[in-house]
């Protein structure tokens, strides 16, 4: 029956799935029946929220527009850092090194929501070139696997009796 709680107001509970249902338009007694809660339980859940579930376009605006948000924001924190004349005077809130925290956590989300990369690609990128010019060079001097003067041969794992 409608309304009827079949499941004790007590204990962890899905809210953010009452969140989503909400969200795609059901009233809260619909909500309710569907997480085996109650009407009260779910209004009360979920009122915090309210000023999002009553505008649910704006939810999915802010969904589809959050990385240029979050370069907004980015870009508000690095005109706010605090020139010679503000610190002067008191007005620091955050320090530089604050903001600029700040800043990375929010490039690193910004890429992450286009989907790109977080991972250091300079850091990467000396590694290989690293590693190139290492192999370039052992070619050029006629050392090939095994042949390194001076290195002590090492087994490889899993090889009996194989060296490398």
């Amino acid at each position: 029956m409608p309304g009827t709680n079949l499941v004790p107001d007590r204990g962890k509970w899905d809210v953010a799935r009452a969140f989503k249902l909400k969200l795609q338009g059901l009233s809260y007694q619909e909500v309710a029946d569907l997480v085996g809660r109650s009407k009260s339980t779910v209004v009360q859940a979920l009122k915090d929220f309210k000023a999002l579930l009553d505008d649910p376009d704006k939810v999915r605006t802010f969904q589809e527009n959050e990385a240029s948000i979050l370069d907004a924001a980015r870009m508000a924190l690095i005109t706010s850092l605090p020139t010679e004349v503000a610190v002067k005077k008191g007005k620091r809130a955050l320090s530089p090194y604050q903001k600029v925290g700040m800043y990375g956590i929010l490039f690193d989300k910004t890429r992450l929501l286009r989907g790109e990369s977080t991972v250091n690609l300079n850091s990467l990128s000396a590694l290989v070139i690293g590693t190139a010019k290492e192999f370039a060079k052992m070619s050029q001097d006629g050392e090939r696997e095994g042949d390194i003067k001076g290195k002590e041969e090492i087994p490889m794992p899993g090889a009996r009796g194989q060296v490398r």
